[in-house]
């Protein structure tokens, strides 16, 4: 870590985030609570400068050969969620590798918007009545152009200006339109199946899932009361939407299904994508039978293509022939049915425990 890296900030910041993301789930969720504005300052200003890591991203992807352990997956240490030894490539967790973790960048950025000027201290502001390197005063609202409630508890459904921004990004990745309003910032996908589950089912609702699935949700499912039944998948296309179909048309149980769970991309743990037709179709079946669509969707993004000259393509670009893998949001401009959940762990900073649902029920 380089000199000057405000390390007890960011531990401070870390520490208080998952403090409030535990008090947030015995609570109100309210995600105001979860992710400060500075958090959204920060990461929209690393995003804008750094090109969201995709080119780091890409570059890591395209070689293999890694150095003294600095490029490996070594996990160790306090930080680490599962350890994992630098002989060892454990492909069982969902953890970035950690050269991907672009610690000078969020550096660069927090510094940028806690500069001296921003906050209003230093000899920049002046030297008269005491204010000008009294940091006190200026929390209090001082001569510098950050706004003092940078450090409230922000908008309930996440500070403007970011969602203005990641909508914008988003319809650029995504191919079709996302707009600010209808997009919510959450403390990362496990937080928002939360949310989700517990403002819209009741228990004793059914959530149908694809078999196999990601095998945090059955847990987070079960403690709502509700039933979880599972269907048919297969490896090539993905999701049985026929199996779905005769389940919800010739059970009891079906006539109780208030949501179907399913991760539409790279499914975890098959890495399936479901196949358009199938999207299309559950898209209907969901409009037909009165249900909600949970897509869990952390891998869309991370999704590239090739062409014929081996040019790589992500993004709204398309490469020829190729068959873009995207939210299953773009089939449900019209029904609504659809509740979209992206994350940042995967692109950005597990760490940051920042992510955002997409979904038009709260409009």
């Amino acid at each position: 870590m380089n000199r000057g890296f405000p390390t007890q900030r960011v531990k401070a910041l870390l520490r208080t985030t998952r403090s409030n993301t535990q008090n947030g789930r015995r609570s109100s969720f309210s995600t105001s609570k979860l992710i400060s504005a500075p958090q959204h300052r920060a990461v929209r200003l690393f995003c804008t400068e750094n090109h969201w890591l995709f080119q780091q991203i890409k570059r890591a992807a395209s070689t293999s050969k890694m150095q003294d352990g600095k490029g490996t997956t070594q996990q160790l240490g306090q930080y680490a969620q599962s350890k994992v030894k630098p002989d060892h490539i454990n492909l069982a967790i969902g953890q970035p590798t950690p050269r991907l973790l672009d610690l000078i960048g969020f550096k660069n950025a927090f510094d940028k918007i806690f500069s001296a000027e921003a906050v209003g201290v230093g000899p920049s502001v002046g030297n008269g009545g005491g204010s000008g390197g009294d940091a006190t005063s200026a929390g209090a609202g001082g001569g510098g152009s950050l706004d003092p409630l940078v450090l409230q508890y922000g908008a309930q459904n996440g500070f403007e200006d970011f969602r203005k921004d990641l909508a914008q990004w988003l319809t650029y990745q995504y191919g079709f339109p996302v707009l600010p309003g209808e997009l919510m910032v959450s403390g990362g996908n496990s937080m928002a199946i939360q949310f989700v589950i517990r403002n819209y089912i009741q228990p004793g609702d059914v959530i149908v899932m694809d078999d196999p699935t990601y095998f945090l949700v059955g847990n987070i499912v079960k403690a709502s009361g509700a039933k979880v039944q599972l269907v048919k998948s297969d490896p090539v296309k993905g999701l049985d939407v026929e199996d779905l179909r005769s389940f919800l048309e010739q059970s009891d149980a079906g006539k109780r299904t208030k949501m179907v769970y399913c991760i539409p991309i790279h499914q975890n743990p098959t890495g399936v994508s479901i196949a358009p037709e199938r999207a299309k179709a559950l898209v209907e079946l969901a409009e037909q039978h009165d249900f909600y669509v949970l897509a869990d969707e952390p891998y869309p993004i991370l999704n590239h293509l090739h062409d014929s000259t081996g040019k790589t393509f992500s993004g709204s670009e398309q490469g020829d022939g190729a068959a873009r893998a995207t939210s299953i949001k773009q089939y449900d401009s019209q029904s609504k049915r659809v509740i979209s959940l992206g994350t940042f762990s995967k692109i950005l900073a597990p760490g940051l425990r920042l992510g955002m649902f997409s979904m038009f029920l709260l409009y």
